[in-house]
């Protein structure tokens, strides 16, 4: 007997959202975060969980949230040029990079760190896998080097060729890396790290952040000619890739561009620079939009898997939050006789429910909790003989 199940799409969808909660309010609000030249700022796949690094000369300091955002907590770290961070997808287990000496290490979302087993270096940016098995790391300096481990940290390998890397950036599952000089040229790896490949692009930008798709097929690289040594006004800009790589064209809007992020999945691409309006677009770059008015020295931008939350850093100035509603739809599949149902991880919690009757009222919580494959939710139900309707919704 066939298995028989059916979802809610589309307007459904969004009518449930609209019926439970009002649609939150699409502007920029600061957080409680200190003012603090912050450098880096990563979220859990959901936005719940949220580490940030800020450095100056007169030292720096890691705050975390398990809140998303709502609170802040210095983290028990040395005050030291903390420049970087990453994090699992659950946002359980976090590193962060500091110019001059070994990773740290967090397995209790952010709130305790230890040095790692990793090489001293100056490090510039790392990046992980969203299980965090893989992981990329790159080095400042004119000797600089790019590392990569696949055992979660544990051992490194140095690769490719030496440069002042400034931004690396990978796949979810770790296989595709991006890396980009301050001084030089964009590289890409397809085998985690093992070897580097430079890609079609200027090599004599200033390159200062990069950006990739869950899948890793849709890249974003920027440029700023603020500070850079070798970098032209033409190339104040930020080139796109939705091949891995092989191809790029140019955005329209120039910039100061100093961090590039996007959702999951592309749909959402958020681009800072220094005294302008965040960006943002919906369509890989071929349009960006200002948000708001608001202008800042900003130094780094985050984005939820779903690109519904977004987190921008300012020097000496404190934290921004950008929340939309999220609307995420159900996909379903069957598998060895069981059903398999995936939904993009949302920046707000929903609740997957079923009945046996469209119709009724009476919806009841899946209580199988969900695994996450590729900044995913999965449950996998056995086959039922009978109908059954899924759908998400707010608690």
């Amino acid at each position: 007997m066939r298995t028989r199940c059916s979802l809610l799409f589309g307007a459904a969808l969004s009518m449930l959202l609209i019926g439970q909660r009002q649609a939150l309010a699409q502007s920029w609000v600061r957080t409680s975060a200190p003012a603090l030249p912050w450098r880096s700022i990563t979220m859990s796949a959901d936005a719940s969980k949220i580490v940030a690094a800020a450095w100056d000369m007169n030292g720096g300091y890691i705050y975390y949230s398990t809140n998303g955002g709502a609170t802040w907590m210095a983290a028990g770290v040395p005050v030291a040029n903390w420049i970087s961070t990453a994090g699992t997808a659950d946002g359980a287990r976090w590193t962060a990079a500091l110019l001059g000496g070994v990773l740290y290490s967090s397995t209790d979302s952010g709130a305790t760190w230890t040095p790692s087993s990793s090489p001293s270096d100056y490090w510039n940016s790392i990046a992980c896998s969203s299980d965090g098995s893989t992981m990329v790391g790159a080095s400042t300096m004119v000797t600089g080097r790019i590392y990569a481990s696949t055992d979660s940290g544990t051992n490194w390998v140095a690769a490719g060729p030496a440069a002042q890397w400034h931004s690396v950036a990978c796949s979810a599952n770790g296989t595709k890396m991006i890396a980009a000089a301050e001084y030089g040229a964009l590289y890409m790896s397809w085998n985690s790290g093992a070897s580097w490949s430079p890609l079609p692009l200027p090599a004599d930008a200033d390159w200062f952040s990069v950006a990739c798709t869950a899948d890793g097929t849709k890249l974003a690289a920027v440029t700023d000619t603020q500070s850079g040594v070798f970098a032209k006004p033409s190339d104040s800009s930020i080139y796109l890739s939705t091949n891995g790589g092989l191809s790029w064209s140019r955005s329209p809007m120039t910039n100061n561009w100093w961090s590039v992020a996007c959702s999951a999945d592309g749909t959402k691409l958020v681009a800072a620079g220094r005294g302008t309006p965040i960006c943002t677009s919906t369509n890989w770059g071929v349009t960006l939009t200002p948000e708001g008015g608001t202008s800042n020295r900003w130094q780094c931008v985050s984005v939820s898997a779903d690109g519904n939350k977004v987190l921008a850093g300012a020097e000496f100035d404190g934290i921004y939050i950008w929340q939309g509603t999220p609307k995420p739809v159900l996909s379903v599949r069957t598998s060895g006789g069981a059903a398999e149902i995936t939904w993009p991880i949302p920046s707000m919690k929903f609740l997957l429910q079923q009945t046996p009757d469209l119709n009724s009222t009476n919806w009841t919580v899946v209580t199988n909790a969900p695994a996450i494959t590729n900044l995913q939710y999965q449950v996998s139900l056995p086959a039922a003989f009978a109908t059954r309707f899924y759908r998400l919704a707010l608690p």
